[in-house]
């Protein structure tokens, strides 16, 4: 904050700076209730590199409305998650109606590690074993999404950073019977019912959260049940709203939730995050990070190392560390990449990232904006 502006300021809850100074390529032109305009920026250090003159934010309507709006061709661009994209947005202008639903961050299976059956490591290699991710791509992602690797790599994105020795880029493959062996003979046997015991012998009965209103998590969510069914265990999902979920999630009150981790630029981040068990708590209070409650020695060590790796070089041994610990301990289970939904138009204009030319992010507009030149008449 610049001292000679600020420091005679009485009050900065109240305090309108009319000749504020930004770096941003768009200033703001106008804002009311129903639409946010901002246009190009004379002084941005790139203002060469921006031929977008203009942008309009409209605001939002409910889902179904912006689907609309989004195929008539209202919009220029948007994030949104549309059904069957082919036929409800492409087909209504195919020369000009794009998308691109680039991988994201993986969406794991959390599991409460300070609790049984989760607190056993046979356990959890069973579970990564059993859950069919190809099948939950499809009612979960209408096949837009795809299986996540164990690795918690985005890939083929990060395949650079991929350990060789790791097969099938560290999709675990879907094997429910394997999966039933595994379980019995770490001591889940099955019932005269079918039903799963656990090691009390009591039959396994366990809850699943995911917040209320997010239809394809909850989809997900009955996949994975059906999954545990499979495999003779009894899964109840429950759906409270989101403040709920995160909440208890962060507290660890929780027997299994979805959570997202990883998928970062940064190595270290992506797995100091969700097992380093600095970002981590008791029961009860709020983990910052690692909300499953990881917590081990070589782990930590790893993460260490990693932060003070200072190239590529360095940094992938410890990664391809990091990763068999992943497919060996199973802290948690990813099981699908999250779509960035991204839909464009290119009757305006042209340049936008798309899967023949991933130059930037779906998100990254600075990127985006810099690229895009008027669409030829």
């Amino acid at each position: 904050m610049p001292e000679h502006v600020w420091s005679t300021v009485e009050d900065p809850t109240t305090y309108t700076a009319e000749d504020a100074v930004g770096t941003g390529m768009f200033t703001v032109k106008s804002l009311n209730p129903q639409a946010f305009v901002v246009e190009a920026n004379p002084d941005y250090w790139q203002a060469d590199k921006v031929k977008v003159d203009e942008l309009r934010f409209s605001k939002a309507g409910e889902g179904q409305v912006d689907q609309l709006r989004l195929a008539r061709g209202e919009y220029d661009h948007n994030s949104m998650f549309m059904p069957d994209i082919e036929e409800a947005y492409v087909a209504k202008d195919p020369e000009h109606n794009k998308y691109w639903f680039a991988s994201g961050a993986p969406i794991s299976l959390y599991m409460n590690l300070t609790e049984a059956p989760f607190d056993d490591v046979e356990f959890r290699r069973a579970i990564a074993q059993g859950m069919d991710k190809e099948r939950l791509t499809q009612e979960a992602g209408n096949g837009y999404v795809e299986q996540a690797s164990q690795t918690l790599l985005v890939l083929p994105g990060q395949e650079d950073w991929l350990d060789p020795s790791i097969p099938d880029d560290g999709v675990v493959q879907y094997d429910a019977d394997a999966a039933a062996d595994m379980l019995t003979d770490a001591g889940y046997e099955l019932d005269a019912d079918g039903k799963r015991l656990g090691k009390d012998g009591k039959p396994l009965k366990l809850t699943f959260t995911t917040p209320n209103g997010w239809s394809d998590w909850t989809a997900a969510a009955d996949s994975v049940k059906a999954d545990f069914a499979t495999l003779g265990i009894t899964v109840d999902v429950e759906t409270p709203d989101y403040p709920t979920v995160e909440q208890n999630r962060l507290t660890g009150n929780f027997d299994m939730a979805f959570g997202v981790r990883g998928g970062l630029c940064s190595m270290y981040q992506s797995f100091a995050e969700p097992l380093d068990s600095a970002n981590t708590a008791p029961i009860g209070e709020k983990a910052t990070t690692n909300e499953v409650r990881w917590q081990d020695a070589k782990t930590d060590a790893l993460i260490d190392q990693l932060a003070l790796a200072e190239t590529p070089e360095d940094q992938k041994p410890i990664v391809h560390e990091l990763q068999q610990i992943m497919i060996d301990q199973v802290p948690f289970v990813p099981l699908w990449y999250g779509g960035k939904w991204f839909e464009y138009n290119t009757r305006h204009a042209t340049g936008w990232p798309s899967a023949d030319d991933p130059y930037a992010g779906s998100d990254n507009n600075r990127l985006i904006y810099t690229s895009l030149v008027p669409a030829e008449d």
